[in-house]
């Protein structure tokens, strides 16, 4: 019994950490960043799901009839259809992130008119 109990306090501790203790979300990790006016294709990039799209934009409207506009389509190599646009409506600054639960390799179509814009990858 003496060298079963230190077997089992062994095991015990092993097996401790992972009964009920929560676990912290991993930092996402960079991977790309675009910035610029007007549109852009981006280069491929591989991500692995979920990854995120953090993109801010900046509406510099000049007059009354000017759009400012700005959306991201997220494309999957070889693919002419987007998988996912994000973006704030017409003539609005904004800045946001949104999450993309596919893994590939994918590029980035950036659109924008009157304003200017950063978009990042993470995963």
């Amino acid at each position: 019994m003496k060298k079963v109990a230190p077997l089992i306090l062994a095991i015990v501790m092993l097996l401790l950490p992972a009964c009920g203790v929560p676990t912290t979300n991993p930092v996402p990790v960079f991977m790309k960043e675009w910035s610029g006016t007007g549109t852009k294709i981006t280069e491929t990039f591989t991500a692995r799901a979920p990854w995120a799209i953090e993109w801010e934009y900046t509406c510099e409207q000049m007059d009354d009839t000017d759009v400012g506009l700005f959306v991201v389509h997220v494309y999957r190599e070889g693919e002419n259809f987007p998988i996912a646009a994000v973006g704030p409506a017409a003539n609005q600054s904004g800045t946001d992130i949104s999450y993309i639960h596919q893994s590939g390799n994918f590029y980035l179509e950036i659109i924008s008119s009157f304003g200017s814009w950063n978009v990042k990858a993470h995963n």
